[in-house]
């Protein structure tokens, strides 16, 4: 604004209050027709601001845009209620909702919109009970996200919970998501549940302690919840022909921390098998009883949906057992994890249960999937399967959303550091239970490395003839430098195939290497003298080397300008806990 325009401005408003403007105004209503007058700027200075604050960028996005902003706010600044050296009283941090004072504009928006009041999850000993008109008001008629963590018996939190768990909150609820000690919280929840019947809005309920020495039941309000479709519960359980455990439920996640009763194995597969919309099964030592093996001849519990099933497991062989009497899609996503195994379990039982369940999740029956990738470090194996592209193509029954790559997860536990050492605590003692015909890459750390050359299973890749990449990681503390001579020398050399004398070069289909490298060439000099001889000998042998990809850090080397001549040389940012050659969908 030009200051000649500024000036007049200002003498337009001055001249309101000059003698000669109010000249004709009796004495007495002077100062009044002032207050009028000085009203009346305010408000006009108050559209003005606010229509250069329209002007503003954060004000010029449209409103769908701002919205979108304050949801992602939402996630990473959540409302808390802060309590100070143990001070009984507290303090409340608004959290996002404090954008509503960035501006009118955006303070209408806040206030306006019910989706960023209904969508955040709502932590309720975290929100002071009186913004419960507000969320009520403001979410409209919308059901809310509602979370409950009850770590102890705090009488601060006591009138907190008796507004929240009345009947007319709790009916607005479309997840209710509780952690608690001990199971006082649910009774009391329970007693507010009047109908079952009255909770049309709930689809999402988790129940979770880490605090029970067993499973105990739920309350029977909790039984009958009609529009349940994702039910979840950890050391808690429902009778299983419970109205809740009905054929509407999507997700079902069932752990414990001890195994605790079991139901026969007729009810476990009638009820899973009458779920016939489930897409996602996470069982944790729920295990029904299983017959003798070799005398019980069982009925499978088909799946036709699943999309996701992960289970843990304390008893490998009762563990294996089970998921293979799952009758599963092929393009079902499978993480299976194995507790630690104690000093009285049977090596050999163990190893048989694997032995058997790894065949299935590398999917091997299948004539339309094979097995590309494999990922093995001390504790996990990843196998990764690919839709073979003509049958992907041609099977118009596909859905779109699901990917032609599936990966397969098997952990082996948290293992105690002298535990690792233990035969079959190696997730690479189980390598020839794995097909191996069609896979194209394989991932190794170095821990693996050592364990496959102390256990002589070399012999057992010589199976993989179609290995076209191979990398090593380091997944441990063990440095690279110790046991990479190890795979360079099983590389260099021919192996007996154990055929009549026949012998021949691991890998025979090889064409790159990925290694990670420091900085320091002569921390690396073994290793740079191993790879030179084993780019010779695989030339010499017929079986060269294309590629040879290292960590950036390692890219002053001056050996890369002589080794380009014999193949290429890329240097990579190498993953700090994985391997780079693993497609996108699997990095680990």
């Amino acid at each position: 604004m030009s200051q000649d325009t500024s000036s007049s401005l200002f003498s337009v408003i001055t001249s309101h209050f000059s003698d000669s403007a109010l000249s004709g105004v009796p004495r007495e209503i002077q100062l009044g027709t002032l207050d009028s007058e000085l009203e009346t700027i305010e408000k006009a200075l108050y559209r003005a601001r606010r229509m250069r604050n329209e002007k503003v960028g954060a004000c010029m996005l449209p409103r769908e845009v701002i919205v979108r902003i304050i949801e992602d706010l939402q996630s990473i600044w959540r409302p808390r209620r802060v309590y100070i050296d143990g001070n009984q009283t507290d303090t409340f941090k608004a959290g996002w909702m404090s954008v509503s004072h960035v501006c009118t504009l955006w303070r209408e928006i806040v206030l306006s919109e019910p989706l960023l009041w209904s969508k955040p999850t709502i932590d309720v000993l975290d929100f002071p009970y009186r913004y419960i008109p507000d969320i009520l008001i403001r979410s409209h008629s919308a059901p809310l996200d509602l979370n409950i963590e009850y770590a102890d018996d705090d009488p601060r939190t006591h009138s907190i919970l008796s507004v929240w768990l009345l009947p007319a909150m709790l009916r607005r609820a479309r997840r209710l998501r509780i952690d608690c000690e001990a199971s006082e919280l649910i009774e009391r929840i329970s007693t507010h549940m009047s109908r079952s019947s009255d909770f049309i809005y709930l689809k999402e309920l988790h129940v979770a302690s880490d605090y029970l020495d067993e499973p105990i039941p739920l309350p029977a309000p909790f039984w009958s919840l009609p529009h349940v479709t994702s039910l979840s519960l950890h050391n808690f359980q429902v009778p299983w022909t419970s109205p809740i455990m009905s054929s509407r439920l999507t997700k079902l996640h069932l752990s414990r921390d001890f195994v605790g009763d079991r139901l026969s194995y007729d009810e476990f597969r009638i009820v899973l098998s009458s779920l016939r919309f489930l897409e996602d099964l996470h069982l944790a030592d729920v295990m029904p009883h299983l017959g003798p093996i070799g005398a019980w001849h069982p009925t499978k519990i088909l799946l036709p949906n699943l999309r996701q099933l992960s289970t843990i497991f304390t008893d490998h062989a009762e563990g294996s057992r089970l998921i293979l009497l799952l009758d599963l899609p092929s393009r079902c996503v499978r993480e299976h994890m194995f507790r630690f195994w104690s000093e009285v379990e049977d090596i050999s039982s163990k190893t048989d249960a694997l032995g058997r369940l790894l065949p299935a999740m590398a999917l091997a029956g299948h004539d339309d999937i094979e097995l590309r990738h494999l990922h093995v470090d001390y504790y996990r194996m990843l196998l990764l399967t690919t839709v073979i592209s003509s049958h992907y193509m041609s099977s118009s029954s596909q859905p779109s959303s699901l990917s032609k790559d599936i990966t397969n997860t098997l952990h082996l536990g948290s293992l105690l550091l002298h535990d690792k050492e233990k035969p079959g605590n190696h997730a690479s003692s189980y390598i020839p239970y794995v097909p191996l015909k069609h896979l194209e890459t394989i991932s190794l750390d170095v821990s693996s490395v050592r364990h496959i050359n102390e256990e002589n299973l070399w012999p057992h890749l010589l199976h993989a003839n179609s290995v076209r990449r191979l990398a090593l990681s380091e997944t441990g503390t063990k440095s690279i430098d110790r046991y990479s001579p190890l795979i360079l020398d099983v590389l260099r050399v021919p192996h007996a195939t154990g055929t009549g004398g026949e012998s021949r070069m691991l890998f025979p289909a090889l064409q790159v290497l990925a290694f990670p490298l420091s900085q320091d060439l002569a921390v690396h000099r073994e290793f740079v003298i191993g790879l030179i001889d084993l780019i010779h000998a695989r030339q010499d042998h017929g079986v060269p080397l294309h590629e040879l990809n290292v960590s950036r850090e390692a890219g002053p080397w001056a050996v890369w300008d002589s080794l380009r001549t014999k193949l290429k040389v890329t240097l990579i940012d190498y993953p700090k806990m994985g391997s780079p050659l693993m497609p996108e969908s699997s990095r680990v």
